[in-house]
């Protein structure tokens, strides 16, 4: 699907399921919190320190609403060649301990990376195989800064609390459960994590999952 109607679909589903604070005018939130994923997106481009406003943009989104926005502009950027600059913005977004509110992990894995699946199967096969190679480049990315930021934490506080709302290790086993019959692009997904020794071992309950 092209990144314009991506983004049109994004304003309306905004737009129609009300997702906004009944104060604020609705399509400007919109572009302004596209502006500030972007202007992300371009410190990252120029090797700066990334700044984004998440707990601005949940004020006014709900978190899966917030997310969708975020993969949208994360796929403009990948279709440039960016992959792993739309890598390090989906970590920081992802895996920065948030003082309040609902931890995004979770809800990224849970809720949003099963609708990302089932829209990535009705794309066509240029766009499919890019927003593919997308999502296993942020999962694989995301949990593995996660499950550092876990041992982190527990090697200096000896803390078993999940600062990002749940464990990777859990996160990684639901997820592995829900793929298993999943469509063609939840197929192409295992295969890429499957195949790639340092997931595997940094996460071997996906491979036991998986029975791979």
């Amino acid at each position: 699907m092209p990144s314009c109607q991506i983004s049109l679909r994004v304003i309306f589903d905004v737009i129609a399921e009300g997702d906004l604070h009944p104060a604020t005018p609705r399509v400007t939130v919109v572009v302004q919190s596209r502006i500030a994923i972007r202007d992300a997106l371009a410190a990252a481009r120029s090797a700066n320190a990334v700044s984004l406003d998440v707990e601005h943009c949940l004020l006014v989104f709900s978190p899966v609403t917030f997310l969708h926005l975020l993969w949208s502009e994360l796929s403009t950027t990948a279709s440039q060649g960016k992959m792993e600059i739309c890598q390090r913005i989906a970590t920081f977004v992802l895996t920065i301990p948030r003082s309040s509110g609902v931890p995004l992990l979770p809800v990224f894995f849970h809720l949003v990376v099963p609708s990302l699946i089932a829209m990535i199967d009705r794309q066509q096969p240029p766009e499919q195989a890019m927003a593919t190679e997308l999502l296993v480049n942020v999962i694989s990315s995301v949990l593995t800064a996660s499950l550092h930021l876990e041992w982190a934490i527990h090697s200096i506080t000896g803390a078993t609390h999940h600062v990002l709302g749940q464990s990777s290790a859990g996160i990684t086993r639901r997820f592995a459960a829900a793929l298993r019959h999943r469509s063609l692009t939840g197929q192409a997904v295992v295969q890429r994590l499957g195949s790639s020794p340092s997931f595997i071992a940094n996460f071997p309950t996906f491979a036991g999952e998986l029975g791979m």
